[in-house]
């Protein structure tokens, strides 16, 4: 039990923490668990339910059938065809192939036993059909075929009642597993509120066992450290085993008040033998004090004149003399910005002339684009115009070519002598022919042409577009300048007003600066001697203060470390 207890202890708080939460956790998971099986288990009775659902269809299927084959072999005794005959073997076939499906479900003897007697009555009527009634239908045995087919009438009775007996069981046994599921739902809600009660029961006294131990051992260390801050070191030590948080911070409490009950014994005799040494240096130090204070006052008093007037005359010649530099260079700035904003100013007016030619040219640019666009759209249109001129060459032609034909002919009707007009005509189609090939060259060559020309007609639309965008460009550009150049001069005019301040200025302040250097000088040599008999003086007062002021300081601190350390219970 106490190893339980020292390993409880060794734990770090998060880990007890995360222990009570897997705990919960854990309950949980095992209520869950257990309501998943028994929800397994009301799966596998309605899966039975639905076996068994299909299983009643099955066999009352099969009635259906066995009746229908019934029928079948009624038609075929009043019309021996084929077709009936097939007509009963394909119901016979489906009859066993339902019985095959459902067979594997017949578990049950009883059930066994009416399944084996309805494949029995098949094969008894199947015998009936073939053996009996096939031969006495050839044959047109009346007589054997009413006993046959009273026969068959047991047969289908004795098979029918079967297989509702045997449906009757499987509704029966649907009926039980819808019970059982119905049952072990009630079950499982039972099951899952109870595990819900008693995992949150189990998880809150859990929670609460954790939470209690941590809270009580650290109010023990927060009730020790009141002791501590209240000053009462003599306070027994805590007592706790365990490495976790709770163990780290008693130890740290345990070492601190040790190691401040032997600081506050140690301060304590220091403060002791402080207090007895503040009293003589105090003592010692207010007499010399009395002695150089009327000395001090006295030569205070001259020195600090003389040297404010000295000081005041050396911050003066410095102040005019950097004054004075800050004039010159001022001057020198006002020079060099006169003489760039002239350079700004010629660059500027040349900008501006050369944007004025950009303009011009711009200008002229879009006039040769103008001209060239109208040449470009009037040489479409003469190409129009050879192509319209093409269309009626090839048309002239056609009827060349048709009127040599009509003279051709015309020169075989004569016979011998329209031969010489025959070979005048047959020229003269040659004729037509080439120039239709000559005129369908040029169709394509002119073609070409328009094709070239509506490109070149796009392209000078387009480049006109962007001269025309550029020439208003650099006419903004212009403008631009010109007011850049406007207010280039008024600065220029600012500037060399500035200019002529600072030079008349500049000439006054020689003047300035050697009357107040003149001050200093003087300043400075009446300061000089006083300043050597005051500074001992005035070094050695201040050293007595500091002694007077320092063992004064050094009593109160005593007198306040002893009234703090008594506070202290060791």
């Amino acid at each position: 039990m106490k190893k339980a207890v020292m390993f409880w202890r060794n734990i770090k708080i998060g880990w007890k923490f995360s222990f009570s939460v897997m705990m919960c956790i854990l309950l949980f998971a095992i209520s869950m668990m257990v309501t998943f099986a028994q929800l397994s288990r009301v799966d596998g009775h309605i899966s039975e339910m639905d076996k068994l659902s299909t299983s009643a269809s099955t066999i009352t299927e099969m009635g259906s059938i066995f009746r229908s084959m019934d029928i079948a072999i009624a038609d075929y005794i009043i019309n021996p065809t084929d077709e009936n005959k097939e007509n009963y073997l394909e119901k016979r076939k489906k009859l066993l192939d339902a019985g095959d499906k459902s067979k594997k479900e017949f578990n049950d003897p009883e059930e066994t036993a009416l399944y084996l007697k309805m494949i029995q009555n098949d094969k008894m009527l199947n015998d009936l059909f073939y053996i009996t009634i096939m031969p006495a239908v050839e044959q047109n045995n009346s007589q054997t075929l009413s006993q046959a087919r009273e026969r068959a009438n047991v047969l289908r009775d004795e098979t029918i009642t079967a297989l509702y007996e045997l449906r009757d069981l499987k509704n029966k046994e649907r009926t039980d597993a819808a019970e059982d599921s119905r049952s072990s739902m009630e079950q499982i809600a039972f099951t899952l509120l109870l595990a819900l009660v008693v995992s949150i029961v189990l998880s809150a006294a859990i929670t609460f066992v954790v939470q209690r131990m941590i809270i009580r051992h650290f109010n023990r260390v927060i009730r020790f450290s009141h002791e501590i801050s209240a000053g009462n070191l003599a306070a027994q030590d805590l007592e706790y085993g365990g490495r976790d948080e709770i163990g780290q911070l008693t130890a740290s409490q345990n070492e601190l008040k040790s190691k401040m009950n032997n600081m506050v014994r140690q301060i304590k005799k220091a403060s002791e033998e402080l207090q007895v040494r503040s009293r003589e240096l105090n003592k010692a130090s207010g007499e010399v004090n009395e002695g150089s204070q009327h000395v001090s006052a006295t030569m205070q008093e001259l020195a600090a004149g003389s040297s404010a007037q000295s000081n005041a005359s050396s911050d003066i010649a410095s102040q005019m003399d950097d004054f004075s530099r800050q004039l010159e260079k001022a001057n020198e700035e006002g020079a060099f910005m006169r003489k760039s904003s002239n350079e700004v100013m010629h660059l500027v007016s040349q900008g501006s002339v050369q944007m004025n030619s950009s303009s011009a040219r711009m200008n002229d640019i879009m006039g040769v684009m103008n001209t060239s666009a109208a040449e470009v759209m009037n040489l479409d249109g003469k190409t129009k115009e050879i192509a319209a001129l093409v269309t009626v060459i090839e048309q002239i032609a056609e009827q060349t070519n048709l009127l040599s034909l009509n003279a051709a002919i015309e020169a075989a009707r004569v016979g011998e002598h329209g031969k010489g007009f025959a070979v005048v005509a047959d020229e003269v189609r040659k004729l037509a022919v080439g120039v239709s090939a000559s005129v369908s060259d040029i169709t394509r060559i002119v073609e070409d042409f328009r094709n070239v020309s509506k490109n070149v007609a796009a392209t000078l639309n387009s480049g006109q577009l962007r001269v025309k965008d550029s020439a208003s460009s650099i006419k903004q550009t212009g403008e631009s300048f010109e007011m850049i150049t406007k207010s280039i001069r008024k600065l220029d005019e600012k500037i060399a007003n500035v200019d002529d301040y600072l030079k008349t200025i500049a000439g006054g302040m020689v003047l300035v600066n050697r009357a107040a250097e003149e001050v200093a000088a003087v300043s400075e040599e009446s300061a000089a001697g006083i300043e050597e008999v005051s500074a001992s003086v005035h070094q050695s007062s201040e050293n007595i203060r500091e002694v007077a002021a320092s063992s004064d300081r050094l009593k109160d601190l005593s007198d306040e470390l002893s009234k703090l350390v008594g506070e202290f219970q060791v």
